[in-house]
């Protein structure tokens, strides 16, 4: 007996995502423009990979470990890719931005979490001083 499979919509966010990391990672060095700050480029990783973070820990429903490993794999691929992109080249220090931001992102999936239930929540009036 052979059931029907079933993509989550988180699952297919997550993969498009990953998509989009992939496409920005295959742009040349020379094609893309001159940082506007230092280590604007460290908080890029960061910000995109909290994205991700947040959309896998959404997919694997809560799993945060394995959301984290998934995210954190996948900017290894990423910089790895990077070493055939002209001009690119992988630094340990973006993988770093790269796992800080998956963290990050379960973090903000907490926090949704927990506000998405506050007005259920028994402890709400002590967390907001009534």
């Amino acid at each position: 007996m052979c059931g029907k499979m079933q993509i989550s919509r988180w699952w297919l966010f997550s993969i498009i995502y990953m998509g989009a990391i992939f496409g920005f990672s295959s742009i040349p060095s020379d094609d893309i423009p001159s940082c506007l700050f230092p280590f604007f480029d460290k908080i890029a990783h960061l910000v995109e990979y909290t994205g991700l973070g947040w959309l896998l820990n959404n997919a694997f429903n809560g799993l945060k470990l394995a959301a984290i490993l998934t995210g954190s794999l996948y900017g290894l691929s990423d910089e790895i890719h990077q070493l055939f992109t002209p001009g690119r080249e992988c630094d340990f220090k973006d993988l770093l931005c790269d796992i800080a931001g998956c963290i990050l992102g379960q973090f903000i999936g907490l926090l949704a979490w927990w506000k998405s239930r506050e007005k259920n929540n028994p402890l709400t009036p002590f967390i907001k001083g009534e």
